[in-house]
């Protein structure tokens, strides 16, 4: 699995490459915590080989690459 962080104008950010859910959430914790976000975070949406999650910022999302 590969987690990106996208911002509202669509520029994507390789943030880590995971074997483990338990590895993806804790790098969107890291993350989140070094940007200043909140550690709230929620699915927002599931595409076929992705899972956008909303963490609250206007248009920006997580996306995990299944």
């Amino acid at each position: 699995m590969k987690l990106y962080y996208k911002d509202k104008n669509g520029s994507r950010e390789f943030v880590t490459k995971a074997d483990s859910d338990k590895e993806i959430f804790q790098a969107i914790e890291e993350y989140s915590m070094e940007h200043g976000f909140g550690l709230i975070y929620m699915i927002h949406h599931i595409e076929k080989d992705k899972i956008y999650y909303d963490i609250g910022k206007d248009g920006c999302f997580f996306v995990v690459e299944v």
